[in-house]
């Protein structure tokens, strides 16, 4: 792991994030990535990066795995992708039986990896198909605008490393074009590279 993450401004630290693009990231997609534990989900609940259907998958998940002896997560295993009204009962039975707790939304440590971790997902997941989320709540961008996105998303974190920082500052300072498109792929690659030696 390098040493870039000490960078987010106090005052930051502690702000929830609240997906500024409504990006829709597939469970399968994040834990094809990375690792997400109950706590690490919770924080993703509360800035609306994943639904409640992640809740459900990763019950599954564990429980086929024989990562838990919960009568809850068995529960919330048995239940269907559509019955997210259900699943938040049994969030509130895992914060009961400290499966999840909900303290580490004011650890600032908690807070700054989590942040770095899904910044990179978000980031990544969008890198795939830049075109894509057009509709930043409260106004829209136009097709080619993947540096706006870029910089959405990473104030929408707060910039929790430097390697963040360096690229919302490129990005604020480079408009993308057809000709240009390629140079700011390119740089984008670089960050994501630059940000998952910090989540690994």
């Amino acid at each position: 792991m390098i040493n870039m993450i000490d960078y987010q401004q106090e005052e930051f630290i502690l702000d929830m994030p609240e997906n500024s693009l409504n990006l829709n990231i597939p469970y399968a997609f994040f834990i094809e990535h990375t690792s997400l534990n109950w706590n690490e989900f919770y924080f993703g609940l509360k800035s609306q990066y994943v639904s409640l259907n992640y809740a459900i998958e990763k019950a599954v998940s564990d429980v086929s795995l024989n990562n838990s002896t919960s009568n809850t997560l068995l529960e919330l295993a048995s239940l269907f992708k559509n019955e997210e009204d259900l699943a938040k009962k049994y969030i509130n039975d895992l914060i009961e039986e400290k499966i999840i707790d909900p303290i580490l939304l004011e650890n600032k440590k908690f807070m700054i990896d989590c942040k770095n971790k899904y910044l990179y997902i978000a980031l990544l997941w969008l890198f795939q198909d830049p075109k894509k989320y057009n509709h930043p709540k409260g106004f829209e961008l136009r097709e080619m605008a993947y540096n706006a996105k870029v910089y959405n998303v990473i104030w929408d974190f707060k910039i929790p490393s430097i390697p963040a920082r360096d690229f919302r500052y490129f990005s604020m300072t480079f408009e993308v074009t057809e000709k240009n498109q390629e140079l700011y792929l390119n740089r984008w690659k670089q960050f994501l590279e630059e940000q998952k030696q910090i989540v690994e």
